[in-house]
């Protein structure tokens, strides 16, 4: 998995008593979650915003590719210095 697949899935969020979901979260996942007893709650906003940065590191230790992920929920790119 590469950092863009890691933060694009939809999401889930505990908002105590309730459970958000993402409209991306399957309908079988969403019934057995509840048949668990969460109280299943459609997302009514993005939930999550998580860009990201990884660092590949050669055989002496320095760093040789850098890779980021803007997540779709958010705007702006992914950037690093």
């Amino acid at each position: 998995m590469d950092v863009q697949q890691a933060v694009s899935p939809p999401a889930l969020q505990p908002r105590r008593p309730r459970l958000l979901v993402e409209d991306g979260i399957p309908t079988s996942v969403r019934i057995g979650l509840s048949v668990l007893g969460h109280d299943v709650v459609p997302a009514e906003y993005p939930l999550g915003n998580a860009h990201t940065l990884t660092v590949e590191y050669g055989e002496n230790g320095e760093p040789v590719r850098f890779t980021g992920a803007a997540d779709l929920r958010g705007g702006g790119p992914a950037e690093g210095y």
